[in-house]
């Protein structure tokens, strides 16, 4: 009896480790991203009012004709804009203790040696979307496709 236990056990496939768990990234503060985009500033901009923008989106916000504030719905009384700089510095500093994300040649080369598997193929694919717009990627990760999105 003990021969055919032991037989089995020989027969049982040995696992792979598990990957590591490497530390999550640290979470984004909600004072680096824009309150019209959502997006993290690139070149972050005051207005009188003291509430901050990102350039483009408040630029944007600006020329479409509208002469208040967007977060305190108060009248500008002059529509300059002022840069930032210590908002700009902390998002650089912030940026710099992300891990480095992967270039679509590696992401490519991950899907080629995904070789018909579905995890490691969406997984690569993730990683990619991410590369391109980081914060859109994230936000979809959680996502099905949609039926449009599939055409």
């Amino acid at each position: 009896m003990d021969a055919a236990v032991a037989g089995q056990q020989s027969r049982r496939r040995i696992r792979p480790p598990e990957p590591l768990v490497t530390a999550a990234a640290p979470p984004t503060p909600a004072a680096f991203r824009c309150p019209i985009s959502l997006e993290v500033m690139r070149s972050p901009v005051s207005l009188p009012t003291g509430a901050t923008y990102d350039r483009a989106s408040i630029q944007r916000w600006l020329d479409s004709g509208h002469r208040t504030c967007p977060a305190t719905r108060l009248p500008l009384a002059s529509t300059d804009l002022v840069p930032n700089l210590l908002l700009r510095r902390l998002i650089h500093l912030h940026a710099a203790t992300l891990p480095p994300s992967p270039s679509p040649e590696q992401v490519l080369s991950q899907l080629a040696a995904a070789d018909g598997e579905p995890a490691a193929a969406e997984k690569a694919v993730r990683s990619l979307a991410a590369k391109i717009a980081p914060e859109k990627g994230k936000r979809a990760a959680g996502r099905a496709p949609t039926r449009a999105s599939t055409r």
